[in-house]
């Protein structure tokens, strides 16, 4: 199958689907980002809330520019809560969005991309965040707010991008990936 452009996939969904094509698969995924998005940052706040009184996780890990322990763990435990809540919804967005019917037992397929794929989002995502606030007065202004956030968010996404497609391949049970 050799490559489609662009305007030739716009128009191949909408002649098999019309225009409610481009949407196939919004529900699952923006109700399972409400689930996910809050676990992740609630999940992060519990653990460095709970690691506050702890000195051994308030140590900084040596070579790391004073990055703590409990940022790190706190990172891997929000990336891992986000693994196990946004699975399913992952799946069910990838089988509708390929025509495929959606079966309880596969909720979790995709899961072994997954986990690193958030892990590794959401560690870098707070290490990233953890270095602004404590090397640079930047959270102090809504600009540097927005800056900061915005470039942790980015670098790590692009850290990740190749779990994602893999993740979604898997999902999908294309046997390409």
């Amino acid at each position: 199958m050799g490559k489609t452009s662009l305007l030739e996939s716009i128009k191949m969904v909408y002649r098999q689907d019309g225009f409610t094509g481009y949407y196939k698969g919004w529900m699952p995924n923006f109700m399972g980002s409400i689930f996910f998005r809050s676990i992740q940052f609630s999940t992060f706040e519990s653990a460095m809330t709970h690691w506050e009184t702890s000195d051994s996780m308030k140590q900084a890990i040596p070579g790391t520019g004073g990055i703590q322990w409990r940022v790190l763990c706190a990172g891997l435990l929000s990336g891992s809560a986000r693994a196990i809540v946004e699975s399913p919804f992952q799946y069910s967005k990838c089988r509708r969005q390929t025509g495929q019917s959606w079966e309880f037992a596969g909720a979790f397929k995709g899961f072994s991309n997954q986990y690193p794929r958030a892990t590794f989002l959401m560690t870098s995502f707070f290490l990233q965040m953890d270095s602004w606030r404590r090397h640079t007065n930047m959270l102090k202004s809504k600009f540097g707010q927005f800056f900061c956030s915005g470039s942790a968010a980015m670098i790590a996404f692009w850290i990740v991008w190749p779990f994602d497609v893999l993740q979604i391949g898997r999902a999908s049970c294309r046997e390409r990936v």
